[in-house]
């Protein structure tokens, strides 16, 4: 089959054809292979079409155009016909979620900027809260952020515990270290229990 022939008849045929129906753009040359966004390097086609042509430029040029047809194919043996009413139905869902995101009302709300004092409107859903900290911009924003960490004590867990400590070195670390040289000094022969009355006890060692 002359595969050339059948992808050049199908892009001529959709050149300068009116679709009022669902509709998917399609790259005449594929990125891959140097194309680009350009209007004239782009056609309208059905869902149908569209799966075909893939599959007529896997099978001209081969390598990774087939990772296009994989993908409009999810991994299974759709037949073009499927393909295209799965992807209408999907279209249809997409447009009721929309319509009824779109039918939600909204107001203009207006603000007074915690960081500048300027005033600025919002236009946001009706059912959605009044902002409790409103800020103009993002870079208003951050500097109110930034002013409110300053004068903030840096908090230090105590790094016996095990926890992290964000980088500041374990002031205990030293004293640690000679409790434990001074504990492994004194695992001596003859030592003994010496009991108090309270019930404690501490090692009683050998003279030298």
């Amino acid at each position: 089959m002359n595969y050339v022939k059948h992808y050049s008849y199908l892009i001529e045929r959709s050149k300068d054809r009116k679709i009022s129906s669902y509709v998917e753009l399609h790259h005449i040359v594929p990125k891959c292979l140097g194309g680009n966004d350009d209007p004239s390097n782009l056609v309208k086609l059905t869902a149908r079409e569209h799966y075909i042509a893939h599959v007529l430029l896997a099978k001209i040029h081969g390598g990774t155009l087939w990772h296009a047809v994989n993908l409009m194919g999810r991994q299974k043996k759709y037949s073009n016909r499927m393909y295209e009413q799965a992807r209408l139905e999907h279209s249809k869902l997409l447009s009721d979620q929309n319509k009824r995101t779109k039918t939600k009302p909204k107001e203009l709300r207006n603000y007074t900027c915690m960081e500048c004092f300027s005033m600025f409107t919002k236009l946001e859903f009706c059912h959605h809260s009044v902002r409790e900290k409103p800020f103009c911009s993002q870079s208003c924003a951050a500097k109110n952020t930034s002013r409110n960490n300053i004068g903030k004590k840096l908090v230090i867990k105590n790094p016996r515990v095990g926890t992290w400590n964000k980088g500041i070195s374990n002031p205990h670390a030293i004293l640690n270290g000679k409790k434990g040289a001074a504990k492994q000094s004194t695992t001596v022969k003859g030592r003994k229990r010496l009991y108090k009355e309270d019930g404690t006890w501490t090692w009683q060692y050998p003279e030298k």
